[in-house]
């Protein structure tokens, strides 16, 4: 709605401050045009102020109503569109916008841009600009000249999420924050140096902008069922084998898978891990008895097994807590590979009449097979010694292997050694950055495998049990990782020897 002859309107006030180059005041309508001749006075002649556009009555008689002032409040060579801009991001010239990754796995890495433009009308010296974020370091653009009028610059960063499974349905927040500094003296020119007193107490501006991303932890498993024998008789017993695979990227607590089988007789893995590792299987043993009456002979023994990943639910919406602390939250989808019929088994022998070898299939059942997954997959291996000593050094094996049935594409491993490690010389074929190594492997045939040489050196100080994890990636696919873990022994001195 217009506003009327002399009510206030916001306006960006021009100052001669590099903080904050603008200050948003309200002003009458009346002290930025003369109602008689039409033109700008007052804040419409100060150099570099931005106005809304706006319409008013014409007030001065003889003027009969229903006749206008309109106003664009345009600067020279500027858009409705940065002004308004400029107006609603309360006159400070420097706009932020921060975008990441939308999701990672524990352990993964999260990439970010900081777009930051310049919403006034003046260019800005790039040294002035300081861009920032607490829990990531930022690279600053290529490009280091000033920051022309509605001009965009990208700083960029990468942090990595926690590789624990505590994190699981939790949220890693990033703010980034921008403002406007002095320049260090000897790099800015007279003109600024004359302004440094006015502006040493300025309160400077600052604009962020937060980026949040969920940690997800997907799980995925899947079931093959096979027979142990070829016939059964009535009344007998058919043995069957229950293979379950962690087809997902992320190892599956133990505690929450869930095998059943409708009418058999499950005998869980002896001895099973705390968590079955991706790519890993477990076996369970199923049994079902036949029927002893006559009327089973020449039927087929079936039954069908399936395997569920009970993952906690939060109570009313709420994050479950187990014992004082976080539970991890994971996700979980049945599919189609989640449940397996076995082959069926003839009744035949015993009180059977004889079964005549074209009456039984030529393969009653299928040797049991590793599970290979018909696109891409990555598994990862690491294998070193389980003890070193404090100084010494200590070699890994990292293996990468496509498990899958078709060629991964782009893939890439790195290794970050653990705090109490340091590298013994810089990785064959690797590129380092920080602490971590990274290799571009390219493609894998299914199937194919490639082996890293981690050479590592033991830090003087370490001590206890250090564990460092590697991590393959591929082109639409989910992470893969494998953790080895080595103790640190202090080196024994030797004997002395007595003499005398």
């Amino acid at each position: 709605m217009p506003p009327d002859d002399g009510e206030k309107v916001t306006i960006c006030h021009a100052t001669r401050s590099m903080t904050n180059p603008y200050e948003m005041i309200d002003v009458s309508t009346n002290a930025i045009i003369n109602q008689v001749s039409g033109k700008w006075q007052g804040h419409g002649k100060h150099e570099d102020d931005v106005i809304p556009a706006f319409t008013i009555p014409r007030q001065s008689p003889p003027n009969p109503p229903g006749l206008t002032w309109s106003f664009p409040g345009l600067p020279e060579g500027s858009t409705a569109e940065r002004r308004d801009a400029l107006i609603k991001n309360e006159c400070f010239p420097l706009g932020i916008k921060k975008t990441g990754t939308a999701s990672v796995l524990p352990g993964g890495k999260v990439s970010y841009e900081v777009a930051v433009t310049n919403l006034g009308f003046r260019s800005i010296p790039f040294e002035a600009i300081k861009v920032s974020d607490y829990k990531v370091p930022l690279d600053p653009p290529d490009l280091a000249s000033a920051l022309k009028p509605g001009e965009t610059r990208v700083w960029t960063g990468s942090r990595m999420a926690p590789d624990s499974l505590r994190m699981c349905g939790r949220k890693l927040k990033n703010t980034a924050k921008a403002t406007l500094v002095m320049p260090e003296k000897g790099e800015t020119s007279r003109k600024r140096k004359g302004l440094r007193k006015r502006q040493a107490q300025d309160d400077m501006t600052v604009v962020s902008s937060t980026w949040m991303t969920d940690v997800i932890c997907p799980l995925d498993v899947a079931i093959t069922k096979t027979p142990t024998q070829a016939t059964v008789e009535p009344g007998g017993t058919v043995g069957y084998q229950v293979a379950v695979t962690n087809t997902g990227p992320l190892p599956v607590p133990y505690e929450l898978i869930e095998v059943t089988d409708e009418g058999a007789a499950l005998t869980p893995p002896a001895n099973p891990p705390e968590f079955l590792a991706p790519g890993a299987s477990l076996l369970w043993g199923a049994s079902k008895t036949a029927g002893s009456d006559v009327s089973v002979c020449g039927t087929n023994v079936t039954n069908t097994a399936s395997v569920t990943v009970n993952v906690p639910q939060p109570p009313n919406g709420e994050q479950p807590k187990e014992t004082g602390r976080r539970m991890p939250m994971y996700t979980f989808t049945p599919g189609a590979d989640d449940v397996a019929t076995a082959v069926g088994i003839p009744v035949s022998g015993g009180i059977c009449p004889v079964v005549t070898p074209a009456s039984i299939p030529a393969t009653p059942f299928a040797p049991a097979t590793a599970f290979r997954p018909a696109g891409p997959a990555l598994s990862v291996t690491k294998t070193g010694p389980a003890r070193a000593l404090r100084g010494g050094f200590v070699n890994f094996r990292v293996t990468v292997t496509n498990t899958g049935g078709e060629t991964a594409t782009g893939v890439t491993l790195s290794d970050t050694p653990a705090r109490a490690m340091q590298w013994r010389a810089v990785p064959s074929g690797a590129k380092v950055s920080g602490a971590t190594a990274t290799w571009t492997i390219g493609d894998l045939a299914a199937g194919q495998s490639v082996d890293q040489i981690v050479r590592i050196r033991m830090r003087l100080t370490a001590s206890g049990r250090s564990c460092n994890t590697a991590l393959a990636t591929a082109t639409g696919l989910d992470q893969a990782r494998a953790r080895a873990c080595v103790t640190v022994v202090a080196a024994r001195r030797p004997a002395t020897p007595v003499t005398g």
